[in-house]
């Protein structure tokens, strides 16, 4: 496990931010399951994350859906089983 908390977006995504503040921006798609579009302020739904995101957790099986802070957290205190008992 990565805390990923300290990571910053780059000038880049903060440029497609600009570019979609001022509308000009259609579409991201993006490898990369860091979130940090996200963070930089691209809305989500110009945002195509072709490998998935830790923007959310889900169960493989369940199909439940966690907040990604509890699923953190459980990581960290190594109770993140009981999250999918």
């Amino acid at each position: 496990y990565a805390d990923l908390d300290p990571v910053k977006p780059t000038p880049t995504h903060n440029f497609l931010r600009l570019l979609a503040d001022k509308g000009a921006l259609l579409r991201v798609y993006t490898q990369n399951i860091d979130g940090l579009e996200r963070r930089a302020g691209v809305p989500p739904e110009q945002i195509v994350e072709v490998h998935g995101t830790m923007a959310s957790v889900s169960g493989v099986d369940s199909k439940q859906a966690y907040d990604v802070e509890e699923f953190k957290e459980a990581l960290r205190n190594d109770t993140w089983r009981e999250l999918f008992a």
